[in-house]
């Protein structure tokens, strides 16, 4: 119990701590983009507007019994910022507290292997904070547990006690709340219903009379919640669920359902166990990762049959105990929860983590189980893998555990750089449609975002658009004149050519094209570019970028530059942010005269630096923050002035004071273009984008640092005129870790 309290405590830290990170930490790294799918909505509720994700259309898209309780702290929380820790805070810290409630429930059975489950849980739920993005997870996990727990005390009480009476109404009770946070545990609350009636005494009359303490609680809770959902959105149960499903036939229906049961099968046995398999190799200094994950399988393996087996003989010899049947039920319940999850909700089961926590419940529960039910020394031997695992990673928890990077939401970021351009370019007040739409939304707060994925729209998009994939139908009719999203460019190229289910204007013109943390497409567009009204200028490089990252150019590696032929030249350059890895858009000198979009230049902020009267820098496109070892790209804008070139005209780059850089690494001299536009050839009054990259050293102090721009012609500097020093200050990058 010492050691489980212990972990408890350090996990809550990790909750805290994890919270109270920066503003810009907790939207790109720590928060799910669905958790903004139930701060929006009730925002919107609190202030008027309905409950409703974009102010427009009421949407019954979330679970309810979260939704709840995200609208009530919104009611109380009036800065949405503050919303989101809340929430965050709140999903983990019931994550802690199912913790305390599977060793309750499992302590019977031994309080030692009750302490190693519920140690697993918190790895499993706290570590790489799966427990704490805002969703409705933890409380689920909390629900669930005491659930069990309450399913206990009335198995354990006999049917014609008195005390059976309230101890069914508490499980019911919990049951219904359990149902409210997840829709499809009805189906658990259903096993556990059949549980009780067969476990009664006596004729049918009585039966009945029994389940009902239990059975009433559910059935009012869930009820009042389907009329209510059917009256005041329209639909009775949630419309994400239709729309997961329809989604899923329709692209993957010539996958295996087998093969799909298998592949959700082992999400939630990888969410329990990869914690610990981490830990352990961490810790161990020798065993290397997958010599310890097969350990664990063949430990389990192990266990499992020992266990399957002495419980059969149990079972043979007398018939389980009351207090069994329960457990068995959601053991019974697991599979085919996973089932239900294959067969219906696959398209989306990747990236929603947060599903699986019934499945990470039962791992743990069976590894408590096991250890504590029977007294083979096989099996214990055979658990002991797991007990010394779980010791050693939640002994790591403070050195390995509590290093940030293990938080990260991979592609959030992404959606949060969308939000904060759509916000800063596009007018006020526009018509934003995307897919991905909770961040977007959060960020973009003066513009009215759409989801076009149908999980946060009424159940009239379904059944008049999706089914149909005419989505383009729907931006016409409601008016939607801008689309966004970060997606792989099949999909953009998929979505235009209406070869998916959700078919886009073709002829959308870009207005931001940027390849994303995770090698997709972060784009907007504009859906209807012969609409009338006023034409919104595009990113400077949005055309050319899209024409290279959609297929349409040969992108050349930075390696390969030196093969590019005379008559052609780098326009624009793309650097990986994770691997540093770089791309060049090379075109004819005639196609890159015009690859820099003129009108959307004079968008940007103007520099407007000369330097020797013959260059002059007119902007600077750069990101906010980096992540210590990423790579960061500056593209710089130039225009040609006068005649008076030389060929060894070089564009520096320095993060941090010109004389001294933030670090040694970080400053950089380039050839413009990189080589391919002699200084000379290049045209008077022609506009030339440059692009320069630096990798942040993993060790640097983290921090916010000056950019600077230089010119220089051999190794003389050339000084900006009008300006003092010899560098003109760019802006400034966040430095983070």
């Amino acid at each position: 119990m010492a050691l489980l309290i212990a972990a408890a405590v350090v996990s809550l830290l990790q909750v805290v701590v994890s919270v109270t990170q920066s503003d810009d930490f907790v939207v790109k790294h720590l928060v799910l983009d669905d958790a903004i799918y139930f701060c929006k909505p009730a925002r919107n509720f609190v202030e008027g507007r309905g409950y409703s994700f974009d102010g427009l259309h009421l949407t019954n898209g979330v679970q309810p019994l979260w939704a709840i309780l995200v609208t009530l702290l919104a009611s109380v929380v009036r800065d949405d910022m503050i919303l989101i820790r809340t929430i965050a805070a709140l999903s983990g810290i019931c994550w802690i507290a199912a913790a305390g409630q599977l060793y309750r429930w499992l302590a019977g059975t031994s309080p030692f292997a009750a302490a190693i489950a519920g140690i697993g849980w918190l790895l499993a739920g706290v570590e790489f904070h799966l427990a704490h993005t805002g969703m409705e997870n933890g409380l689920q996990g909390l629900l669930v547990t005491s659930a069990l727990l309450a399913a206990r005390n009335v198995a354990s009480t006999p049917p014609a006690a008195r005390e059976r009476l309230a101890r069914t109404t508490v499980f019911g009770l919990w049951c219904a709340a359990m149902c409210l946070n997840r829709v499809e545990y009805g189906l658990l609350a259903a096993f556990w219903a059949t549980w009780l009636f067969c476990s009664g005494q006596g004729p049918l009359r009585p039966r009945l009379r029994g389940i009902a303490p239990f059975v009433l609680p559910v059935a009012i809770a869930t009820g009042a919640w389907a009329v209510f959902s059917r009256v005041y959105f329209g639909d009775w149960t949630p419309v994400s669920g239709a729309v997961k499903a329809h989604v899923t036939s329709h692209l993957l229906s010539s996958t295996s359902l087998l093969e799909s049961f298998w592949h959700h099968a082992l999400i939630g046995v990888r969410i329990a166990m990869l914690p610990v398999l981490l830990g352990s190799s961490a810790a161990s200094g020798w065993l290397d990762f997958f010599t310890i994950a097969q350990v664990f399988v063949l430990a389990g393996a192990v266990a499992a049959a020992i266990g399957g087996i002495v419980w059969f003989r149990r079972i043979r010899a007398g018939g389980a105990p009351p207090s069994d049947w329960p457990t068995i039920a959601f053991f019974l319940f697991v599979p085919v929860h996973v089932l239900l999850v294959a067969r219906f909700l696959a398209a989306f089961s990747n990236y929603c983590n947060w599903w699986f926590t019934g499945e990470v419940l039962a791992v743990w529960a069976a590894v408590g189980l096991l250890l504590g039910k029977t007294r083979s020394l096989l099996l214990r031997l055979a658990m002991l893998p797991f007990c010394l695992c779980v010791v050693v990673a939640a002994a790591q928890r403070p050195s390995v555990y509590l290093a940030r990077d293990q938080w990260r939401i991979p592609g959030t970021e992404d959606f949060v750089e969308l939000g904060r351009w759509i916000e800063s370019w596009l007018p006020a007040g526009s018509r934003i449609g995307a897919f991905n739409s909770g961040f977007v939304a959060f960020e973009a707060r003066s513009h009215t975002v759409v989801n076009l994925d149908g999980l946060m729209n009424d159940g009239d998009f379904l059944r008049r658009y999706l089914v149909r994939g005419a989505v383009d139908e729907y931006l016409a009719a409601e008016n939607i004149r801008y689309v966004t999203d970060n997606m792989p460019v099949h999909l953009w190229a998929a979505c235009r050519e209406g070869v998916v289910g959700s078919r886009l204007p073709k002829n959308m013109r870009p207005l931001l094209c940027r390849r994303s943390s995770t090698g997709f497409l972060a784009c907007v567009f504009d859906a209807f570019p012969d609409a009338p009204g006023p034409r919104i200028a595009a990113h400077p490089l949005a055309a050319t970028l899209w024409r290279a990252l959609s297929g349409q150019e040969k992108l050349v590696e930075h390696a390969d530059r030196g093969g590019i032929p005379a008559d052609r030249q780098i326009v624009a350059s793309l650097a990986d942010r994770l691997t540093g890895a770089v791309q060049h858009v090379v075109l004819t000198r005639a196609e890159a005269a015009v690859a820099v979009d003129a009108e959307g230049l004079a968008r940007m902020p103007a520099i407007g630096a000369s330097f020797g009267g013959f260059v002059a820098l007119m902007a600077c496109d750069a990101p906010e923050s980096i992540r210590r070892g990423s790579t960061v790209s500056f593209t710089t804008y130039w225009r040609r002035q006068a005649d008076a070139m030389r060929d060894d005209v070089r564009f520096g780059l320095t993060i941090g004071e010109p004389d001294r850089p933030a670090a040694p690494s970080l400053t950089r001299s380039d050839e413009p273009a990189h080589g391919t536009l002699p200084p000379r050839s290049w045209p008077t009054g022609q506009l030339l984008a440059h692009t320069a990259w630096l990798t942040i050293p993993s060790d640097l102090t983290p921090g916010t640092h000056p950019v600077w721009v230089t010119v220089r012609t051999g190794t003389e500097p050339v000084a900006p005129i009008g300006r003092p020093g010899t560098a003109v200050r760019v802006g400034t990058l966040r430095i983070t870790d």
